[in-house]
């Protein structure tokens, strides 16, 4: 690795060369950046990567309803609110394996959905879109699977009188999310007496780190809570969960000891774990049906929540364990692959330009680097169902092969592989060769009934572009036997898909089929510019 100053005085670092590469420029209205992709090149001072990260810390004075700040592992994620939980702000902690159905219309299966027939060049091709005679299969489809909030947690406070305390009562917030570690702290005071919450997220494990330090712990003003909701089934919220819905759902204690609570979640066919982890003086106890409370002896309380779609494991790291692999983690992120330092630039945006760089970064990583593509808000809140999107794919994914991040780059491109049988299907059902990659899915791969869904085509070549970008940065037999058949598949549908017009001789995309800005009649629209440069 190699870095260098030229003329606009932007340092880059540069983690892999081609063998061939010598030279490559950049031109803008605002900075010439010219790197020489030279070995004999003298290393110049290398990229201070912790004070690049470090100084787009993130600082809160008060609480932001719309807008947690969030940790997490890429794929699983906890947003806070200004006490560093979920406290008064009811935001979400989500997963990539977090799914769940409800039942099925009585009498009714997936598999009995016809679609609607639309006729294809003179062919009558059957589209996976709602027809009159089964709305609610076509809306069971849409809706299942759908994401769920894994369980809240937050903290218990109340007053010297002991009435509850509001958000209104919290004296001298402030709140800090230490990038390069990964954690959270928040400060804030309750009738002048000092609470500190530090939270961050395990690297491997779904679990929360949660330290809570004050003289009100000891007191019993001040302890933890854990709530899991039944789903509501809202195919858009910022809030997901019904709370007030007990008799739904069932949270079991599987087992309780003086440290550790295993617990058993089910919801309609689909479970779930959560394993609580605390400290030596602190108490666990049930406050519901679904509400559990810690309170603890002292001033600091400590725990971990873990979440699992299967028995977690005998040994969980305690909370200082999760904040030692926090760190670990992150420093470890920032200090591989690419960075970008635009600090010695005299354009007065570069501040702003490489906080938005750094802070992207932090959020894919939190919520868009585990082995399903997210959904479009990742997993901040609830988007159609929570499902993903494959034209959005490449947005969510691409970057990371850039980055240098070859680890997560393949985990998100794996989907192709376990989602190619589905696509085949679905090809072959419509009359077509190859692969046709869905639109908005789930983990099983099926498209979710809807017009747009069933026409849109833009998602078909990324696959190409996927392999592409794998070859270039492993050029090897290996690469190809991975790739060849998804592009194989993937080129022979763009080639069937393709209709040939007698009356030009040429070959035509559509109708039907729905453009990119989803604003056309898909019954008479054909060669639109931008699905034709993807072609």
């Amino acid at each position: 690795m190699f870095a260098l100053y030229q003329r606009a005085q932007v340092q880059i670092s540069v983690w892999r060369l081609p063998p061939h590469a010598r030279a490559a420029r950049v031109y803008s209205d605002h900075y010439h950046v010219e790197v020489i992709m030279d070995p004999r090149t003298p290393r110049q001072r290398p990229i201070d990567r912790k004070a690049l990260v470090t100084r787009h810390n993130i600082t809160r004075m008060e609480n932001n309803p719309r807008s947690p700040l969030q940790v997490g592992n890429g794929s699983f994620a906890f947003g806070a609110d200004i006490t560093g939980l979920q406290t008064f702000t009811p935001f979400n902690t989500m997963s990539h394996w977090g799914w769940h159905s409800f039942p099925l219309p009585a009498g009714q299966a997936s598999d009995q959905f016809q679609g609607e027939l639309w006729d294809t060049h003179g062919r009558q091709v059957r589209y996976p879109i709602p027809n009159s005679t089964q709305p609610e299969l076509a809306a069971w489809l849409s809706q299942n699977p759908h994401r769920f909030h894994l369980g809240r947690i937050g903290l218990t406070l109340s007053s010297r009188s002991g009435g509850a305390v509001s958000l209104a009562d919290l004296q001298q917030t402030i709140q800090m999310l230490d990038l390069w570690s990964g954690e959270l702290t928040s400060r804030f005071a309750i009738e002048s007496e000092p609470v500190t919450v530090a939270t961050c997220a395990h690297p491997t494990l779904d679990a929360i780190s949660v330290r809570i330090e004050s003289p009100l712990v000891g007191q019993g003003r001040v302890g933890a809570f854990v709530e899991f909701p039944y789903d509501d089934g809202r195919e858009f919220a910022d809030f997901l969960g019904e709370f007030h819905a007990p008799m739904r759902h069932e949270t079991k204690s599987l087992r309780v000891d003086s440290h550790r609570a295993d617990l058993l979640r089910r919801m309609d066919g689909d479970h779930s774990s959560v394993s609580l982890l605390w400290n030596s003086g602190a108490n666990f106890t049930r406050d519901g049906a679904h509400r559990f409370l810690l309170r603890a002896e002292g001033t600091v309380l400590e725990f971990v929540c873990a979440f699992a779609p299967a028995p977690l494991p005998q040994h969980l790291p305690d909370a200082a364990a999760c904040r030692a692999a926090s760190a670990r983690h992150w420093s470890a992120f920032w200090e591989r692959g690419g960075a970008l330092d635009l600090s010695a630039s005299a354009d007065p945006r570069w501040h702003e330009l490489e906080r938005r760089v750094v802070l992207s970064r932090y959020l894919m990583a939190v919520n868009e680097a585990g082995s399903l593509p997210p959904q479009e808000s990742g997993l901040v809140n609830n988007g159609w169902n929570g499902k993903f999107h494959m034209e959005m794919t490449w947005w969510h994914t691409a970057h990371y092969a850039l980055w240098g991040e070859r680890e997560t780059y393949e985990r998100g491109v794996g989907i192709y592989g376990r989602t190619l049988a589905g696509a085949r299907e679905r090809a072959k059902e419509q009359g077509y060769a190859g692969a046709r990659w869905p639109k908005c899915t789930g983990p099983e791969g099926r498209e979710s009934p809807h017009v747009i869904h069933a026409l849109l085509i833009w998602q078909q070549p990324h696959p190409l572009f996927f392999a592409e970008l794998d070859y270039r940065a492993n050029p090897t037999a290996a690469t190809l036997a991975r790739w060849a058949e998804i592009v194989d598949a993937t080129a022979d549908f763009l080639a069937s898909y393709a209709f040939l017009n007698p009356g030009t001789g040429l070959y035509d995309l559509g109708p039907p089929l729905y453009v990119v800005s989803e604003n056309t009649d898909p019954r008479t629209t054909h060669n639109p510019t931008f699905e034709l440069a993807y072609w």
